[in-house]
């Protein structure tokens, strides 16, 4: 459920970058099955990174510690 939620906020197709990250295609993603779901959910957190990154503002320790996990990268 907390996936769904992630994925569903950030893709909300009313976000001013909805269209610029391909919110339809991420939400396609997301309903296919549990491996979609998956993928949309990375896809989510790697756009949030770069969006946090062009601003120069600061990512929380919990999303490198997600990303890192599942990129398979050891702590």
């Amino acid at each position: 459920m907390g996936r769904l939620l992630y994925v569903a906020d950030f893709a909300e197709p009313t976000r001013a970058h909805a269209e610029r990250f391909g919110s339809a295609s991420i939400l396609a993603a997301a309903g296919q099955d549990q491996a979609g779901l998956a993928r949309a959910a990375r896809r989510v957190l790697a756009l949030r990174i770069e969006l946090l990154l062009e601003k120069g503002r600061p990512i929380h320790p919990d999303s490198w510690l997600s990303w890192n996990a599942w990129a398979g990268i050891e702590p």
